[in-house]
């Protein structure tokens, strides 16, 4: 019944990609440690090299679904991610490598493969993976500074409020694929071995569909993931 109503909870999901919003236009930002401070923020909020373990609530519509999030990210762009449900049993684990492509491992929960390859793997990259290149324009609005970079065959956009940039919470919406997110990153902690601190809760939400995830950070580890963890 719990794959059931995850199977349920993620099917409607699939047209975010008709969510669209106009591209944010706006006059160009020419300070150049404002622009260094926010590309920190989207190009380094995490190690190269890391695995970690969140707990997760996804709404949808007002209906909920917990499930265990688990991670192993390895740049420029090599990614696994699995999820588990309530009582263990497995819901998906989706893989992805550069020049490879997206691969469905297993898909016993039955969620639709177009939101797996779709969302899901556009929202794990947008928050554990930074833009690759340089951004294309930074400008400002009467809102937020917004940086636009390009990624695969799309447009990738970060809108910061104010262009505020304290630690403590990282609030940002992200533009991709005609989908909006917005983002926040809060409860930063230290961890061995790491230069920067790493958010401990993570929400993201589209607001046009009523679709939010809530990610409490269960573990997180710094460490070079070895080849076979990826074997599949």
């Amino acid at each position: 019944m719990k794959r059931n109503r995850l199977r349920a909870l993620l099917v409607l999901p699939c047209i975010l990609g008709a969510c669209g919003a106009p591209r944010i236009a706006g006059v160009p930002v020419e300070d150049p440690v404002l622009v260094a401070g926010l590309r920190k923020r989207v190009e380094a909020p995490y190690p190269a090299s890391f695995r970690a373990q969140h707990r997760v609530t996804l709404t949808f519509r007002g209906k909920q679904f917990d499930f265990t999030g688990y991670l192993l990210v390895r740049r420029p762009g090599t990614w696994r991610a699995m999820a588990f449900g309530e009582f263990g049993g497995s819901l998906f684990d989706i893989a992805a490598f550069p020049g490879r492509g997206l691969r469905i491992i297993k898909n016993p929960g039955a969620i639709r493969e177009r939101w797996l390859t779709g969302p899901a793997a556009d929202i794990i990259k947008i928050l554990y993976l930074p833009p690759e290149g340089e951004p294309v324009s930074v400008s400002k609005t009467p809102s937020s500074i917004v940086l636009a970079y390009f990624r695969g065959t799309g447009a990738l956009e970060f809108g910061f409020p104010g262009g505020e940039s304290g630690l403590a919470e990282s609030r940002f919406s992200v533009s991709r694929g005609g989908a909006v997110y917005d983002i926040v990153y809060s409860d930063y902690a230290e961890f061995a071995g790491l230069e920067q601190k790493v958010p401990r809760h993570i929400v993201v939400e589209n607001k046009r569909m009523q679709l939010r995830l809530d990610m409490d950070l269960i573990k997180f580890e710094p460490m070079e993931i070895p080849e076979n963890y990826f074997a599949i």
